[in-house]
C-alpha cells in the first residue's frame, strides 16, 4: 500500500505523495464490498439456524446484534428464499 505519511515525511510534495491512492482506494473498497457480501451471508445463515431453532425474528436480531428493522429484513429475504 502507498504510505503518504511516510512520503510526506520525506518531504514530498502532497501530490505526489498521493501518486497510486486511487487504485488502493478502489481495492479498499472492492474489499469492503465482498465483507459485506460474506458478512450477509453470514446472517442469513445464522437466521435460518434460528428459525430451524424456533427463535424469534427479535431475538435473532438481538444475538446477532442488529436492528428490528435488519432483522425483519433478514427474515424476509430468508423467506422469499424458500419459496
Amino acid at each position: 500500500m502507498v504510505n503518504v505519511a511516510g512520503r510526506l515525511e520525506n518531504c514530498e510534495l502532497g501530490i505526489t505523495a498521493a501518486n497510486g491512492i486511487s487504485t488502493q482506494r478502489r481495492q479498499v473498497g472492492e474489499a469492503i464490498d465482498e465483507f459485506r457480501a460474506a458478512w450477509h451471508q453470514l446472517l442469513l445463515a445464522w437466521f435460518a439456524i434460528g428459525d430451524e431453532d424456533g427463535a424469534s425474528i427479535s431475538d435473532l436480531g438481538q444475538v446477532l446484534g442488529v436492528s428490528e428493522q435488519l432483522a425483519s429484513r433478514l427474515a424476509g429475504e430468508l423467506t422469499s428464499c424458500e419459496l
